[in-house]
């Protein structure tokens, strides 16, 4: 349970640091025009290997954001920093990742996600699973077991992230 702890402590710094500079720096647009749409395709995006999400800002500052691809899907509500969706974001979201009841997960998610370079997107985040198949529980006792001797809880949470590139219309 300790060495848990100790990856959620140095994930909670990593997150606070990569926060902070994405805040600071000026790696957005320095007028944007004020778009609304956002689409976003990548690896490990919309809860899936390979995945798209879409949203729309609906407030200034607040997009709901559906996605889905490869092997999942998700729902959830994005918490831009400014007032377009060309800007990074704190990201509240449900996923659910597998092929059948059996084989899958599902999990609320927290992330914060960083839109650089006018193209790329890159996210970090922390998961707590609601639900999990048998097949999947019985894959992480067995994954588990080897990496650390003894079987984890498949109720821990987990860090998430994802590498994509974005549009904004």
């Amino acid at each position: 349970m300790n060495i848990i702890k100790k990856y959620l402590v140095y994930a909670a710094t990593l997150l606070l640091a990569v926060f902070i500079i994405s805040f600071n720096t000026a790696a957005q647009e320095a007028e944007p025009a004020k778009k609304k749409v956002g689409l976003s395709i990548g690896f490990l995006d919309g809860s899936s290997l390979l995945g798209a999400e879409i949203e729309y800002m609906v407030f200034p500052h607040i997009a709901p954001t559906i996605g889905g691809g490869f092997k999942g899907y998700n729902a959830g509500m994005n918490l831009h920093l400014r007032d377009h969706v060309n800007s990074s974001y704190l990201g509240l979201t449900y996923g659910h990742a597998g092929f059948n009841n059996d084989e899958s997960i599902s999990y609320a998610e927290i992330s914060l996600n960083f839109r650089f370079l006018w193209i790329l997107e890159f996210s970090i985040g922390s998961a707590l699973p609601l639900s999990t198949g048998k097949d999947f529980e019985q894959d992480f006792n067995d994954l588990t077991r080897d990496i650390e001797q003894e079987a984890r809880e498949v109720d821990s949470p987990f860090i998430t992230y994802n590498l994509s590139f974005y549009w904004t219309f």
